[in-house]
């Protein structure tokens, strides 16, 4: 609509705009809502690179790595989570974990799949239990869970969870 067309204006045609940088992350995101993909991309990617320490430059690499996770290029979405971890301040490291943690996952590499889903969980535990970091906890916890099942020795299942996950936590989740 009229919102993407003055935004696009101000990112083509206005370089020295005080909020270029807000113009192209809301375009790059409203593209890819409507469906505009490689123009979103496109934005999302100039974005990152012209204005690498914006405040919405974790959220556009959470975009642009989710969007090669969802096509299965696992590589290129690991690199692109792992530049969401140069904020350490960024509500969403734990995200950027726990995908990373897939992303080894289903190139094969279970012990860093492993460590990504841990890392994820202890990220949560430094942080006030909001509705999503208790959503992020308990699907790494699942997740870690269902890997180990996998690739684990189950007979030390439970001194794993324990030690990780500790006491009471542990058993809950195994019951799950």
């Amino acid at each position: 609509g009229q919102a993407v067309a003055i935004a696009k204006d101000l990112a083509d045609n206005h370089p020295n705009f005080a909020k270029r940088p807000q113009a192209m992350f809301f375009l790059g995101f409203a593209l890819l809502e409507v469906g505009k993909e490689k123009e979103a991309l496109g934005y999302l990617n100039a974005y990152v690179k012209q204005f690498p320490q914006h405040e919405n430059v974790p959220n556009a690499y959470r975009i642009l790595a989710d969007v090669d996770f969802d096509a299965n290029r696992w590589n290129a979405a690991e690199n692109l989570y792992k530049e969401i971890l140069k904020f350490p301040s960024s509500p969403i490291i734990g995200y950027a974990l726990y995908k990373i943690g897939w992303c080894n996952y289903s190139q094969k590499n279970y012990a860093k799949a492993m460590l990504g889903l841990e890392q994820a969980i202890q990220w949560t535990r430094n942080l006030e239990n909001t509705d999503q970091l208790l959503n992020l906890k308990r699907e790494a916890g699942r997740d870690l869970i269902s890997m180990y099942a996998e690739i684990g020795n189950h007979k030390r299942a439970y001194e794993y969870f324990e030690r990780f996950v500790g006491g009471s936590e542990s058993a809950k989740w195994l019951a799950d």
